[in-house]
């Protein structure tokens, strides 16, 4: 579930600034995880992260 991912996202995360170390991907991948999930896609598996990334008018299309 995306939810799920999110959060281990979030503990990576918080694991990378306790370490003092800079992630940019895994920035980017959490922000687009977050918004998967506030759109109400937390249910899906990591096809939310192709509904938002590759075709964002797909998200209509996927199943909630």
């Amino acid at each position: 579930k995306a939810s799920l991912g999110l959060k281990d996202l979030r503990l990576a995360s918080e694991g990378a600034e306790q370490a003092g170390r800079a992630l940019p991907m895994l920035a980017a991948v959490l922000g687009r995880m977050t918004e998967a999930v506030e759109g109400g896609m937390g249910d899906l598996d990591w096809s939310a992260m192709a509904a938002l990334t590759v075709a964002p008018c797909a998200r209509d299309q996927v199943r909630l």
